[in-house]
């Protein structure tokens, strides 16, 4: 080999060595400013702690690796179960109030903390991806000490980077008694790679080397913890949930339902969400009700903020939120909420109770949906009160997910609710209870489903009741109500009912 051969290969050399350590420094620098400590953004539209002020909750807190994590332990009466919960990246328990209410109302204790550098609990940063594997470890461990279930059956639940750390977890403490992963990613690093394809394209790839080494020096043996591990790990019933338009945690690329294939745990189960408005990363958390408030009163601030382009006066945006009704922009998912009560229930060996027919009032609406996935049509019909107090039936479709609904309202008749009620007695529906779910709903597969709401039966209860179901339920009368409900509201669906169509804008 001649020299010039040999200086060749020498400057090639140094050359990709500076540039591995530059593309190190680089992403460590930017890793350190990604997970450093962020305050919320959010105007008041979230749950605070005067949200759970109707709840029994005791302050605590414990050390992880010097510094202190916070939280509460939200207590049900008579409770069946201890879940440990853990919020999302960027994020605080408080903005999982809505979810954490719902599973105490249903008779369980909920211990949910704030992860390093967030919310209440001490740091600067939030340190990585794998971080919350370990805290979660930590946080069971802590219970276990303080002897906080007192005996219960111990579920893990989370969120994201939560619904990461709750079944990666497992691999340091897998004798628990069941778990639920929401939104999940499975390895750390791919996840960021991920992230960064979709901000930088397909150069990101060039960067999962020094990734990976920053991750491997930052957590040693935890950076190679995975959400698969874990779950194969246990035993231990897991629910995996995910939408399938998850632009975050992608479904088909970085998330926990992607190792289907390598999951052995025989006790797993799958709830995808596909349904447009509810297949996000975190969109499928509440109910119709609760995202339509929402949107409405977005929109009115977005009006009070283009009135005040230096910035909205503290005592105006005050007057505005002193109007908004924290529980009724937060009201949960009732199928999120039901499917997640059933699971837990079968989970620690208790019987799926049949709802109570009697908890039933007045019905309210009813809301039929058949939309394809993220990329798919929308189409929906729902029977409602208009503001002048008659009834109405609102049709909403689109194309594609991706285009603007088309929205027309039509005149009902006065009896439409009464008459919608007759088919729900005539098939029993009040009495099915928490239907099972099929195994698993394709990608690519709409999903038929049906919301009925109705008052409380107990004048001093203040949050309506749900009746929810859909095709990927086992239903008891394969479908022939949600279809004759469906059937009703589009006979009212005609040219000369039409009382206005518009153009509703893309959220």
């Amino acid at each position: 080999m001649g020299k010039v051969a040999r200086r060749i290969i020498i400057a090639v050399a140094v050359l990709m060595v500076v540039l591995f350590v530059g593309s190190f420094a680089i992403d460590r620098i930017m890793l350190n400013k990604t997970f450093s400590r962020v305050v919320s953004e959010d105007p008041g539209f979230l749950p605070n702690e005067e949200y759970m002020a109707a709840y029994k909750s005791t302050p605590v807190e414990f050390q992880l690796n010097g510094q202190t994590l916070r939280g509460y332990v939200y207590e049900a009466d008579d409770p069946s179960a201890f879940i440990v919960f853990r919020h999302g990246i960027f994020s605080q328990h408080c903005d999982y109030l809505a979810l954490v209410s719902a599973m105490v109302d249903r008779g369980y204790t909920v211990f949910a903390y704030d992860a390093l550098g967030c919310g209440i609990s001490d740091g600067d940063s939030t340190i990585g991806m794998a971080q919350s594997a370990i805290d979660v470890a930590a946080a069971v461990q802590y219970v276990r000490d303080q002897g906080l279930a007192n005996a219960l059956p111990l579920v893990l639940w989370g969120h994201s980077w939560g619904g990461y750390g709750v079944a990666a977890a497992m691999d340091i403490v897998p004798d628990v008694d069941a778990c639920i992963t929401m939104s999940g990613y499975n390895v750390p690093v791919e996840v960021l790679v991920d992230t960064a394809t979709t901000s930088m394209g397909p150069i990101a790839a060039t960067q999962r080397p020094t990734l990976w080494l920053v991750n491997k020096l930052t957590f040693g043996a935890d950076a190679d913890r995975t959400a698969l591990d874990g779950i194969n790990k246990t035993e231990a019933p897991v629910l995996v949930v995910h939408g399938t338009g998850d632009e975050v945690v992608r479904y088909d690329v970085t998330s926990v339902i992607t190792q289907r294939d390598r999951i052995t745990n025989p006790n797993v189960e799958y709830l995808v969400f596909d349904e447009k408005d509810h297949d996000g990363h975190n969109t499928y958390f509440y109910a119709d009700a609760a995202n339509d408030y929402l949107d409405a009163k977005r929109a009115d601030l977005a009006k009070i903020e283009a009135q005040y382009p230096d910035g909205v006066p503290e005592d105006v945006m005050a007057a505005f939120m002193a109007d908004y009704d924290q529980h009724r922009g937060n009201i949960a998912n009732p199928k999120l909420i039901n499917a997640i009560d059933v699971f837990i229930t079968k989970a620690i060996g208790g019987d799926v109770k049949a709802t109570d027919p009697s908890q039933y009032g007045a019905l309210q609406s009813a809301r039929y949906t058949n939309s394809g996935n993220s990329l798919g049509n929308r189409y929906e019909l729902e029977a409602m009160h208009a503001d002048d107090g008659s009834l109405i039936v609102v049709e909403r479709e689109a194309e594609m997910h991706s285009m603007p609904t088309t929205v027309r309202e039509f005149r009902a008749d006065a009896d439409l609710l009464d008459r919608i009620a007759a088919i729900v007695d005539e098939a029993d529906m009040k009495e099915w209870g928490d239907l099972p779910l099929t195994e698993f709903i394709a990608y690519d597969a709409s999903t038929p489903s049906l919301t009925l709401t109705f008052d409380s039966a107990d004048a001093s209860e203040k949050w309506p009741v749900w009746l929810s179901v859909s095709t990927s339920n086992v239903l008891p009368d394969d479908g022939k109500s949600l279809y004759a409900i469906r059937d009703l509201l589009d006979s009212y669906v005609s040219d000369a009912n039409l009382i206005r169509q518009y153009e509703e804008p893309l959220r």
